[in-house]
């Protein structure tokens, strides 16, 4: 009896645990649309995932699970936003020093409109590994500087 508890609430820690990121972006898009889209490897980087993006009247919401990354290297996550052939200057919608080969990247911007036709891209940058010094490690953290294109998801909003 014990073990077949044990087992129920294992098996409902590991499911929330798998759940609960699609549910979080599916609760806060009750009032707006949600997209989901591959990533794609740049650069020979080889990392792929999926990404997937929440449109409302008000914001847009996204997460982006990448996999195959360099675990010890910086990435950094940008936003760009595309209506009528014009392209904005990217945002940074997240970043992380990767420990292991996978991680999952989020972002808002508050405010946002994003209407049927536009284009929400997330592009990856790859920094290389981490620095010790930490204004270098800020750098990567929080510029595109440096970095190399490694991986893009181009999300179409219908």
């Amino acid at each position: 009896m014990r073990s077949v508890m044990r087992l129920t609430v294992l098996s409902f820690v590991l499911g929330s645990l798998f759940t609960y990121p699609c549910r979080a972006i599916a609760d806060d898009c009750e009032d707006g649309t949600t997209v989901q889209t591959m990533v794609n490897a740049q650069n020979g980087s080889g990392i792929t995932g999926t990404a997937t993006v929440c449109i409302t009247a008000h914001a847009v919401r996204g997460q982006l699970k990448a996999n195959n990354l360099k675990a010890g290297n910086d990435y950094t996550l940008w936003l760009f936003f595309a209506e009528g052939g014009v392209t904005s200057s990217p945002g940074r919608f997240d970043s992380t020093v990767a420990r292991g080969s996978s991680a999952t990247f989020s972002g808002h911007v508050g405010g946002l409109r994003a209407p049927s036709g536009s284009t929400i891209i997330l592009e990856m940058f790859d920094h290389g590994p981490a620095s010790a010094n930490d204004v270098d490690l800020a750098n990567n953290l929080l510029t595109p500087a440096g970095g190399t294109p490694a991986a893009q998801a181009v999300v179409n909003i219908p």
